[in-house]
């Protein structure tokens, strides 16, 4: 009866072009039971006879965008005959984001289309908007794409949500969504790919409070450039953002936090439910910031200089819990650190309590330097580390290592390098 009920369950959703559920035996759709193939943007709807009322998911976005009020890119703006010349039509979805806000409509809609949206400039002002697409995972769904050394999408002023969007970063500068200016901003359900192996920058950048990215898929295929940047700027006051339920991978890096030179630390920030397999640079790199917390994320691979990076500068870094993640480093083969503490100047890194995580195949589980002091190891379980040392300290940095943390065949705790 489990396995039953997993396989109804999983057949609700099918990514299978031309899949539908059975007419007869235990998999067919009950009265009422629910079922969406991603792939052909179907759902379907059991009668209670085996059959089933098959209904478009591409219409119902279309009549749900008209009858909610929002602007559709292509009543007006942007044309069929652009699209098929492969034409950058930026100019037109701005003056259709320009239009929803001075007439109240709130929202931005890409219908879903075999062809797409290419934005090449200017860089597009989201403020106060919603702009959404549809199925951002489907061959069939919402896709836009940037080649211009350009900002996709920005905002000024207000807030600003994304979602449901395809979007992928062909050019050497330029964010994908950069909102440096605004807080309440949220980027959910979104495939974002960057391709250019010289931009530097981010693909998404956020310098307000209450800021949120749930639920993305971000492949990052440009080596040292961040996925994600939380900076707080001068303009801004930086708390209570976070990153939840989102897939990283590429050469590429994770997430960067910090502040802006002279600037007062970001405060509150989470990073919960993520799985990376980031091979170019850390999962998160944390510079300067008061009360993180990382719960519950699968961190696989990474660089030789750590799987999470802490480089305290500025303001420094005070009230780290890092609880229930698993922390793996072994891309190619090379082993790279678990946590490393990079100390250097005067910043520093105070109050860490690091709990219930597995450390595995790593160079050192964790390691600490210059300035890093009130770091408590409970509950851990370290394994599979290359140097045999599960926590390694240097440069008299202070921790305290519980016994009950576990060790591995081979593996000691706290060992203290130098004086």
């Amino acid at each position: 009866m489990a396995d039953l009920i997993l396989e109804r369950i999983q057949e609700r959703r099918s990514v299978d072009a031309g899949y539908r559920p059975p007419t007869t035996g235990p998999r067919a759709l009950r009265q009422g039971e629910p079922f969406v193939n991603l792939t052909d943007l179907k759902r379907c709807i059991g009668k209670g006879d085996g059959t089933f009322i098959e209904y478009s998911l591409y219409q119902d976005a279309q009549q749900q965008a008209a009858q909610s009020g929002a602007v559709n890119v292509m009543d007006g703006f942007v044309s069929e005959v652009q699209l098929a010349a492969g034409e950058n039509v930026a100019p037109k979805v701005a003056e259709a984001a320009a239009f929803a806000r001075a007439n109240g409509r709130r929202a931005l809609f890409f219908p879903a289309h075999a062809r797409t949206f290419l934005l090449n400039g200017p860089t597009i002002d989201i403020s106060g908007l919603r702009v959404y697409g549809l199925s951002s995972g489907s061959a069939l769904g919402s896709r836009l794409k940037t080649e211009a050394a350009v900002s996709t999408f920005a905002t000024v002023s207000a807030h600003a949500t994304v979602e449901n969007l395809g979007m992928e970063h062909y050019g050497s500068a330029g964010l994908m969504i950069d909102l440096i200016q605004t807080e309440g901003d949220l980027v959910r359900n979104c495939n974002l790919v960057s391709l250019n192996n010289t931009n530097q920058g981010a693909l998404i950048r956020i310098g307000g409070s209450n800021s949120y990215v749930d639920d993305c898929t971000i492949s990052n295929f440009s080596p040292g450039q961040y996925s994600i940047l939380f900076t707080r700027t001068a303009s801004r006051i930086l708390i209570n953002s976070a990153v939840r339920r989102t897939y990283f991978g590429g050469p590429g890096a994770g997430i960067s936090i910090g502040a802006a030179p002279g600037q007062a630390r970001p405060e509150g920030i989470t990073i919960s439910q993520c799985n990376s397999v980031l091979t170019g640079g850390p999962l998160v790199e944390l510079s300067s910031c008061l009360n993180f917390r990382m719960t519950d994320n699968m961190v696989d691979q990474g660089p030789a200089s750590g799987a999470i990076l802490l480089g305290p500068a500025g303001q420094g870094i005070m009230g780290v819990s890092i609880v229930g993640n698993y922390i793996s480093n072994a891309s190619g083969g090379n082993n790279g650190g678990g946590i490393v503490h990079v100390g250097s100047g005067a910043a520093s890194l105070t109050g860490m309590v690091v709990m219930g995580n597995e450390f595995g195949y790593c160079n050192t589980g964790a390691s600490f330097g210059q300035n890093a002091s009130l770091i408590s190891f409970v509950g851990n379980y370290f394994h599979d580390m290359l140097t045999g040392i599960s926590v390694a300290l240097f440069d008299n940095a202070q921790a305290k290592f519980g016994e009950s943390n576990l060790l591995g065949p081979g593996v000691v705790g706290l060992t203290t390098i130098g004086s």
